[in-house]
């Protein structure tokens, strides 16, 4: 083998040399997990009681010179939804520290069943390290302290059922009752007036029939105007209140006009 080659091979085995931790310490309020050289399967677990209680994490590198290009402790589910700590190395020990109140947690991740510890380091002279190094679990008074309402995604909904507005079908009651008295006053003033001219009842003796009809008539769209706005204080819908006045409205302007142009002649010739 020529010594280049042998070279080439020693400079990137050496190059891609991967960074290993050689110690591990997690620890909430005096209560540690530690984590040697060998790895097991055991997943260890730390509870989180309350928000006064403070998460220290404390990690020995080797095989490591310099600070590595990325340092992460991310906590989270484990599928997507993380907490990223960025922890200070120490180069003299080749350690990284990094600590947390439990009250800075986000919501969303204090509020997980367990929370997933994950090391990760990423040098591009070495090859990166991703290291588990146990879980925290929330109990349940903490979660209880701050409930965490779940936001929803994106993805299908349940149909949506718009209800429009309908149209009002009657309104406020004084209305009805404001008409009612004003109808009831001004027949009450037609007669009221009537009855006091002695002279006006001597002229009905000489009054054609078709202008005592249009008298009464008269006098009778005023009670049925009457009858229309108790009927839609009693309960009748605004659309048909309106209807039946307007049926009202047209009669009574012409009679009204045929029974004050008689009072105006009578008053004319001095008769009343």
């Amino acid at each position: 083998m020529k010594p280049s080659t042998f070279l080439s091979i020693v400079f990137y085995i050496t190059t891609v040399w991967a960074v290993s931790m050689s110690k591990a310490i997690v620890s909430v309020n005096g209560k540690t997990i530690e984590y040697g050289e060998i790895s097991t399967l055991e997943i260890k677990q730390l509870p989180i009681e309350s928000t006064k209680d403070k998460i220290d994490f404390e990690i020995y590198l080797k095989d490591i010179q310099s600070q590595p290009h990325q340092m992460i402790i991310s906590l989270g589910n484990g599928n997507g939804l993380d907490f990223s700590l960025f922890p200070k190395f120490n180069v003299a020990k080749k350690a990284l520290k990094a600590s947390i109140p439990a009250s800075k947690l986000p919501l969303n991740i204090r509020n997980l069943d367990k929370i997933i510890i994950k090391l990760i380091i990423g040098d591009s002279s070495h090859e990166n390290l991703i290291k588990n190094l146990g879980e925290l679990v929330p109990t349940e008074d903490f979660k209880k302290l701050v409930p965490y309402k779940y936001h929803e995604r994106i993805g299908l909904k349940p149909e949506i059922h718009h209800i429009f507005r309908t149209s009002p079908e009657t309104i406020n009651p004084i209305f009805p009752i404001v008409f009612i008295g004003f109808n009831a006053v001004v027949f009450l003033a037609i007669v009221a007036t009537w009855f006091s001219i002695p002279t006006i009842f001597s002229n009905f003796k000489g009054i054609s029939g078709g202008q005592l009809a249009t008298n009464a008539s008269f006098l009778s769209c005023i009670v049925g105007f009457e009858i229309v706005f108790v009927r839609y204080y009693l309960g009748q819908t605004i659309f048909t209140t309106m209807f039946h006045c307007f049926l009202l409205s047209i009669p009574s302007i012409l009679l009204g006009s045929g029974t004050f142009r008689w009072l105006a002649g009578l008053r004319k010739i001095g008769r009343c």
